[in-house]
């Protein structure tokens, strides 16, 4: 997790210095390890795609990232030399980097008990991730059916057949690379470092996009740690659903931020709009269902962004300005993943059509579940009803984030996201009618309605009578049910 740490950290470093939007530059520090995870899928995915495998695309792509990070020294300076304002205090950053850890170690402490290495719970995609990675550390994609006769060679020789992303066979095998690792070694503690990343994500989202503060986005941020179906969500080997959950919040940053960037500098912007749709164009390439979630926010918050823009115009983008910005970025995004396009009507596509009953889910998680409020068991879907004090709480959840959408400071945004989320939400319960595909968008979404409810405990708390009540019960209600998930999980995998 270190090596993959660093190597984050390197390939973001200089873009970060160089490319990021004007507005994002206080939180650099904090993006340069997301910029780097998304520039090595996407670049590695073009190696792979084409002609030549990780052992040949990652030299070259650490070059390439050095030069970039030395550039960005001799322009800009030194690590750590510069202090911006409203940039991260120390106080921030060492909670944020506990409340990280503390995300990974729940991740791999069943490991704990097995004292070796292992995958944690019953989920088969491993036999697919496993030997995808090693392949592409070799041979391109169009090698793999050359490769020496091996039943788990004719398995993966055509992911889009088998509906396979490749994004964190790409992250794992350049990791491996650099390590000299076994897949089988470094599967289980990649998942948990996404899951890490992806908090860090979700905070970066609620702080620098909803404009919240420090400790409503760490509280939010530690709600969406503690969930319980993303923990489940993370111990049943669903290794692509991870690979792609850190991006969505991230998505959502860069691409607000870049689109201002593009609405206001124009011409100017061209650093900013290349760098977000290179980060744009890695969510097909991990995970295609992770689009429809980035989509849905993206539409809500998109929608309130316009009408501040509308409200407010001395100063700020046109609403024609910035739909122009959003549109020059997607023919930007859409350039960049367009192997990604081709892949999805070679198989993709048929396969996403047919609905996946293997996991035994034919009803709806509750929506208790989905903000954590009680654990994920997959066998008690549907039979059993949910306690008094779960309806009570959830009810009074929804109480607090409407009284947030309608009071608070940063009331549109927070409504376009709360729009967004339960839009997703409904067209995969009564559109498309699949539970597991609610399932697991209800885990990927969970981040939205829990950064609002850490928003809706700071309005509660301001106001009078029985405010303090209410905060308690939000700030209590999720951690309940984040433990209980922890035990029952940990009972089932032990």
């Amino acid at each position: 997790m270190a090596l993959a740490t660093m190597l984050a950290w390197w390939c973001g470093w200089g873009l970060a210095r160089l490319a990021l939007p004007f507005a994002l530059l206080p939180f650099r520090r904090l993006l340069t390890p997301l910029i780097g995870y998304a520039v090595v899928v996407v670049a590695g995915y073009w190696g792979v795609r084409s002609v030549v495998g990780l052992n040949t695309v990652l030299p070259v792509l650490l070059f390439v990232c050095t030069v970039l990070n030395i550039l960005a020294w001799r322009r800009i300076g030194a690590p750590f030399t510069r202090h911006l304002p409203g940039q991260m205090t120390r106080t921030e950053g060492v909670s944020l980097f506990l409340l990280v850890l503390a995300t990974i170690v729940v991740n791999v402490a069943p490991l704990i008990r097995y004292n070796h290495s292992a995958a944690i719970g019953g989920g088969w995609d491993i036999e697919v991730a496993l030997p995808m990675a090693r392949y592409l550390e070799r041979a391109p994609v169009a090698a793999i059916a050359t490769m020496p006769d091996n039943p788990l060679r004719d398995l993966v020789a055509n992911p889009p057949k088998i509906s396979h992303n490749i994004g964190f066979a790409i992250w794992q095998g350049c990791v491996d690379l650099l390590g000299g690792f076994e897949a089988f070694d470094t599967f289980t503690p990649l998942i948990a470092w996404l899951r890490g990343l992806g908090i860090l994500a979700v905070y970066l989202w609620l702080r620098a996009t909803l404009g919240l503060r420090m400790w409503v986005a760490l509280i939010g941020s530690a709600w969406v740690s503690a969930n319980a179906l993303l923990l489940w969500i993370s111990y049943f080997n669903f290794e692509k659903q991870l690979a792609g959950f850190p991006l969505i919040p991230l998505c959502l940053v860069i691409g607000m931020a870049t689109v201002e960037e593009i609405a206001r500098s124009r011409w100017a912007a061209w650093s900013s709009a290349l760098l977000g749709s290179v980060i744009l164009a890695a969510l097909p390439v991990v995970y295609y269902p992770a689009i429809t979630v980035w989509a849905a926010l993206a539409f809500g918050l998109g929608g309130a962004r316009l009408i501040e823009a509308y409200k407010v115009r001395s100063g700020a983008p046109a609403p024609q300005a910035l739909i122009i910005a959003a549109l020059i970025l997607m023919a930007l995004t859409t350039l960049v993943a367009a192997p990604t396009i081709e892949d999805y009507f070679n198989g993709f596509g048929f396969r996403y059509s047919h609905q996946v009953t293997s996991l035994g889910i034919f009803d709806y998680v509750r929506s208790s579940t989905i903000v954590g409020l009680t654990p994920f068991q997959p066998r008690e879907i549907g039979t059993t009803a949910p306690e008094v004090a779960e309806q009570a709480g959830g009810i009074l959840l929804l109480i607090l984030i409407a009284a947030a959408c309608v009071s608070g400071p940063h009331r549109l945004r927070l409504a376009g996201a709360l729009i967004g989320g339960v839009t997703y939400l409904a067209w995969l319960r009564w559109w498309q009618a699949y539970p597991y595909a609610y399932m697991k968008g209800a885990a990927y979404v969970s981040f939205a309605f829990l950064g609002l409810a850490a928003e809706a405990s700071r309005v509660s708390g301001s106001g009078r009578g029985n405010a303090g009540l209410l905060r308690s019960v939000t700030l209590t209600a999720p951690w309940r049910g984040g433990r209980r998930s922890l035990l029952v999980r940990w009972d089932y995998v032990c």
